[in-house]
């Protein structure tokens, strides 16, 4: 059963439905981890380790020396550096779940004693205590051989890349691709502009890749997609759709990325605060869009000049928007750069 879990999670991460699926098993992932350390906790018996201590030393042995000497190896044998091969052989130094379902179904087999158990969970605690320590020890170690002339410099792989992120710096992030999202995205484009557009619609998702746009799959509200969308380096980020989720996606922008420059929507005026609360620069409201529209009309009726009118329109932005309180107008808003 943990194999099968472990290939259909392999599978999903080849699909559009990957970031979707990470950020929805986020919450039930942490449960699980801590579950899991607690059963692991409740196996441990420090008797039986203080008892067993030679068979402790042997298997910590085994997980901190023999299993990354053998990734060493076999990485330096496929050509890549000494520090990839270093980083993968230390990233091995540690054992997880699957020795704990090894074990288990040793047990049941009658294959290993019980007194093992606590060994394994003895040692686990150990190599995970002691890997993060390791991983910072890789580049001093890598120095001080080089150094002696022991190693040749550290050259990057030529298999090596950087991951790709959907969105290029200074790139700007769409949510929702209905008619506005599409129009806003077209102008974008035609201006240079990266764009990465999130859509909870998988069909809509799947069409907007054909269409040769970077997309991500998903609720926007979501930490791990708006990082799959490029949120910490985007200079702008649009909420075109009319969501519920609006203040939340605001919220998790601004955290990730304090310096970009947020404009969303709202249905109406009442809900400009909870938005701009949350971090939005800007925040468009159909009621008070409608409003504008309207006064300009009724004063280019009424012969007003361009100058004049473009100030009484000024004035009734700040005060339909509530830009203007107490007395007080707020800063005008950072431009997308």
């Amino acid at each position: 059963m943990a194999l099968g879990a472990f290939l259909a999670g392999m599978i999903v991460g080849q699909t559009d439905f990957s970031a979707r699926a990470a950020s929805d098993a986020l919450p039930m992932k942490d449960a699980f981890a801590v579950l899991f350390f607690v059963s692991v906790g409740m196996m441990f018996d420090p008797f039986t380790v203080w008892n067993q201590w030679p068979l402790l030393l042997v298997t910590v042995a085994v997980i901190l020396i023999g299993k990354p000497l053998a990734a060493l190896v076999v990485v330096l044998w496929l050509g890549w550096s000494v520090r990839s091969a270093a980083v993968i052989a230390v990233a091995l130094a540690q054992i997880g779940e699957f020795s704990f379902i090894l074990s288990a179904l040793g047990l049941s087999l009658g294959i290993v004693p019980s007194e093992a158990t606590s060994v394994l969970v003895g040692a686990s605690m150990v190599s995970i205590t002691l890997n993060p320590v390791l991983f910072r020890l890789i580049d001093p170690t890598l120095a001080w051989c080089e150094a002696r002339g022991w190693l040749q410099p550290v050259k990057p792989d030529p298999e090596q890349h950087v991951p790709e992120v959907n969105m290029a710096p200074d790139g700007v992030i769409v949510v929702g691709y209905g008619p506005t999202g599409r129009l806003i995205t077209r102008l974008l484009q035609n201006h240079g502009i990266k764009v990465c557009v999130v859509e909870t619609n998988p069909r809509t998702a799947q069409s907007i890749k054909a269409q040769g746009l970077e997309s991500v799959q998903g609720d926007a509200s979501r930490r791990e997609i708006l990082l799959q969308a490029g949120a910490p380096t985007a200079s702008g980020l649009i909420i075109s759709a009319k969501t519920t989720q609006a203040p939340e996606v605001v919220r998790v922008g601004r955290e990730l990325n304090p310096r970009m420059r947020i404009i969303t929507t709202a249905t109406y005026i009442n809900e400009t605060e909870a938005l701009r609360a949350a971090g939005a620069d800007e925040v468009l409201t159909a009621e008070g869009e409608i409003a504008l529209v309207m006064a300009s009309r009724i004063l280019q009726e009424l012969g007003f000049d361009g100058s004049r009118m473009e100030r009484e329109i000024s004035k009734a932005r700040l005060a339909i928007l509530g830009s203007v309180t107490d007395g007080k107008t707020t800063p005008a808003p950072r431009p997308l750069e």
